[in-house]
């Protein structure tokens, strides 16, 4: 599983996080100081395959977080 942590002072609305550029997972909400746990199978790619951690190494994890007040990227953390 992946753990991860909002460490921002505003909430995290749709989010995106990917693994490896390739398999992601969508959060609606993760609250300022909140942390949430992800099974690792939850990841897909664009034809629903689900990330394997037992055949592949997650090398790269990125979390995409938009903008609290528009719909622009508000930036890209990893």
């Amino acid at each position: 599983k992946f753990v991860i942590t909002n460490n921002n002072d505003f909430n995290w609305r749709r989010a995106k996080i990917s693994v490896n550029e390739k398999y992601a997972y969508e959060l609606d909400l993760l609250g300022s100081g909140e942390t949430y746990e992800i099974g690792a199978r939850l990841f897909t790619d664009g034809n629903h395959d689900r990330f394997n951690p037992t055949e592949v190494e997650p090398r790269d994890i990125r979390i995409y977080v938009r903008e609290p007040s528009s719909d622009d990227w508000y930036g890209e953390l990893n």
